[in-house]
């Protein structure tokens, strides 16, 4: 909750400016603010508190917490009219498109570092990890994106990786998913925690 007070000042004070909100909408998007950060530490503190909650129910409510301002373009939008409206939401686009793409980079750096992607490989992998990023949508406006513009979750992800792969690359691939479930049985042993079987649904950005 201190964390997230920080950013929800910040926030505050860039969308009062920004968008020319009243007194009376600032006081309501403050007051969304500290209601929504304390549904948040509700939601963290019942799985730290609920003795039936595993290592996994942290790891996606860890998850879930840093997703900390979800509904407030619906907010928003209720508040805004106009100029100021049709600004939020291309700003809102803009900074999803910007997430999509960083993230997209960073999966794909990271599987060239495991298996040497070739440079057209690197151009369609780019367009299929934009594509299982959460914040992505089929209206985004990514440059050079042709094709399918559905988007995947992580199985359905990690499966169209595989069409793409030269066959020495997917022994690659394969190789490194022993070596990090092995990694992370051992980290995890040596903490007392056995591995939950379903390990691989919070590290989807490693877990090729």
């Amino acid at each position: 909750m201190k964390e997230e007070k920080e950013q929800f000042d910040q926030l505050a004070g860039e969308y009062g400016r920004k968008y020319n909100l009243t007194d009376r909408q600032q006081t309501q998007l403050r007051a969304w603010l500290e209601e929504k950060a304390s549904e948040n530490a509700a939601k963290f503190t019942a799985v730290l508190e609920n003795d039936n909650s595993n290592f996994f129910d942290l790891m996606m409510a860890s998850r879930e917490a840093e997703r900390s301002t979800d509904g407030i373009e619906r907010f928003m939008e209720r508040q805004l009219r106009g100029q100021p409206l049709a600004d939020f939401k291309a700003d809102r686009l803009l900074e999803r498109i910007e997430s999509v793409e960083g993230e997209a980079n960073g999966r794909l750096n990271r599987l060239d570092n495991i298996v040497e992607l070739d440079a057209a490989q690197e151009n369609e992998l780019f367009y299929l990890m934009a594509r299982s990023s959460e914040d992505y949508i089929p209206s985004m406006d990514i440059e050079g994106m042709t094709g399918s513009r559905t988007p995947l979750d992580h199985g359905g992800r990690n499966q169209a990786i595989g069409t793409f792969l030269r066959p020495e690359q997917v022994e690659l691939l394969n190789t490194h998913r022993q070596n990090r479930r092995a990694e992370a049985e051992r980290e995890m042993l040596d903490v007392g925690i056995r591995l939950p079987p379903n390990w691989h649904l919070f590290v989807d950005d490693d877990d090729w």
